[in-house]
């Protein structure tokens, strides 16, 4: 039987950055490879359905990786089954909250790297193929591994929101990501594989017609942050035994664009929330360093990151954001 590899992934710029490097590096050595990408709680799911139709024996000349996303312990107890079945299973995150699950062999869960800088999951998927190369890049192919190592930084740098600081990779990993929710998965990843394959330049990764699509949407979003500006409220709160100064506002769209804006331009705020009624989440975002928002979001059943988190809107978070007497 041929070997085959299977991608479990989250849907976010991240998330599908891992299937594009994955796409590409499989691909030119016949590989076939799978993958889906999916909203966090539908991957306990996708993860034992996709068990049940490949089968334990299916997977015994396949590889099977898990990257960007959160299983429960169910599910986890199932992957480790299947390691200790013989099935190659690879588990790769940055999140903190997952940490736990470093506590398997299969696992590898890494939130920053030796130099104190933070992690994601594409970026750590391609250092993996990167490790079993010997160190060498992932293809035979310079010009394209140099661009899927570009393709793989430029995701780190926009996850963990080094973009704005990146004054080399900065603009790119931000047109990237907003291009990617401007096409959609499907056309994104056939566009973003394509160019890095047979690009004719080692860093175009943007048709006219993209740059242009571009340039109108930072219109938009300029436009929608000047909105969400005169609607922000300030409040102190006791969340989780610590006092905060925190900006709350209600937001459908642009919410990383929006939040981080208006953390920096507002040093008196520990961190702002954003409110997505429609969806019934929490968008946390800071500017502080002393501010762990992962802490923060976990007061209300979420996580994230220390600058970047988020919670579904559980009763206790609508009585503190919602329904608190700052917002009437």
């Amino acid at each position: 039987m041929e070997e085959r590899v299977y991608m479990v992934s989250h849907d976010d710029f991240d998330g599908i950055g891992s299937p594009i490097v994955g796409g590409i590096h499989f691909a030119l050595k016949d590989v076939p490879f799978h993958y889906t990408c999916l909203p966090l709680k539908k991957v306990d799911k996708e993860i034992k359905s996709l068990i049940e139709r490949v089968s334990v024996e299916g997977f015994k000349n396949a590889r099977l990786y898990i990257c960007d996303v959160s299983v429960n312990h169910e599910t986890a107890d199932l992957l480790d089954y299947l390691y200790h079945e013989g099935v190659n299973v690879r588990f790769l995150d940055h999140h903190e909250k997952n940490l736990w699950m470093n506590r398997y062999p299969w696992a590898s869960v890494v939130t920053e790297n030796e130099g104190g800088k933070q992690e994601s999951a594409t970026y750590l998927f391609y250092q993996e193929l990167t490790k079993e190369n010997g160190g060498n890049g992932i293809l035979a192919e310079d010009i394209i591994d140099d661009r899927l190592h570009d393709f793989a930084f430029a995701v780190r740098e926009y996850d963990t929101w080094s973009w704005a600081r990146d004054e080399q990779y900065g603009w790119m990993a931000k047109d990237l990501n907003d291009l990617y929710y401007l096409q959609g998965q499907k056309e994104f990843v056939q566009s973003i594989e394509h160019k890095l394959r047979y690009g004719a330049d080692e860093h175009m990764f943007f048709t006219k017609e993209e740059s242009l699509l571009l340039e109108s949407e930072k219109k938009r979003i300029a436009a929608y942050t000047d909105e969400k500006r005169k609607q922000l409220v300030k409040q102190e709160m006791l969340i989780g035994g610590t006092v905060y100064r925190v900006g709350i506002l209600f937001a459908e769209q642009y919410i990383s664009e929006i939040g981080h804006a208006i953390a920096k331009e507002n040093k008196d705020l520990h961190f702002v929330v954003l409110i997505n009624m429609g969806e019934k989440k929490l968008s946390f975002r800071t500017e502080k360093e002393l501010v762990n928002l992962n802490e923060v979001a976990g007061t209300y059943g979420g996580g994230g990151h220390p600058k970047a988190a988020g919670a579904s809107i559980t009763m206790s978070a609508f009585k503190d954001f919602v329904m608190g007497e700052h917002l009437f």
